[in-house]
């Protein structure tokens, strides 16, 4: 004989609307783990290190670079940099030497990875940390 099954048992209709609402909170929670887990520089960061690289190279220009974060769908963004100096050679060479590659003679935009502007950080923050000789 079979056995009835009440609105609501094991397959009915209010136990899957409860599992599809713990889905969607346990997916909202987990994304705002990733989003908090993955923090990137900011464009208001890359600026003021490439501003600091910029006067030490010995260039006055007020604003020697322009930046922009290019958010890419489910990867790491890129960076956008774009040189405004007129001195854009010393420039140049700097950022070759503190990234270890070459740029193109002439280049006047890059476009920069995670990696690179951590490394660019990271000599901005050395810097900082221990200044030279006066």
């Amino acid at each position: 004989m079979p056995v009835a099954r009440r609105y609501g048992d094991a397959c009915g209709p209010m136990n899957f609307n409860r599992a599809v609402q713990n889905t969607v909170f346990s997916l909202k929670s987990r994304s705002s783990f990733y989003v908090q887990a993955m923090q990137y520089p900011t464009e208001s960061d890359l600026d003021s290190c490439l501003k600091n690289i910029a006067s030490q190279a010995g260039d006055a220009t007020a604003i020697p670079f322009r930046t922009n974060m290019v958010r890419l769908h489910g990867k790491p963004p890129m960076y956008s940099v774009v040189i405004l100096s007129p001195a854009r050679e010393p420039l140049r060479q700097r950022l070759g030497q503190i990234l270890a590659r070459n740029f193109s003679l002439g280049v006047t935009s890059l476009m920069l990875s995670v990696s690179d502007v951590q490394a660019l950080m990271a000599h901005c923050k050395h810097d900082v940390d221990e200044p030279g000789p006066q």
